[in-house]
């Protein structure tokens, strides 16, 4: 990829380290305050930061992507498939 995204490369490192859980906690602060705002991009970003980071706490989210994407399509198939690529990590 032509753009290092550094939040996901931090977050795959700590996962790797498994310290994944110690970053976990800020991550869903931030998801809650993206949700709060409404920034849909902020949301899946950190959607994809708590995934990566394979703390089962990141299951939390993915009710709540539901709940406000339930007439969006495209939104609701993203959730479905960081939510499947969460539930194979924590296997």
């Amino acid at each position: 990829t032509p753009i290092w995204d550094y939040r996901l490369a931090a977050a795959q490192t700590l996962a790797a380290l498994g310290q994944g859980a110690s970053a976990a906690p800020l991550v869903l602060e931030q998801f809650h305050q993206a949700m709060a705002a409404d920034d849909v991009n902020d949301i899946f970003s950190h959607a994809l930061l708590l995934v990566n980071l394979g703390d089962a706490r990141a299951r939390a989210v993915f009710p709540v992507l539901r709940d406000k994407f339930a007439s969006d399509a495209n939104a609701l198939e993203a959730a479905k498939q960081l939510e499947e690529q969460l539930q194979a990590k924590l296997k």
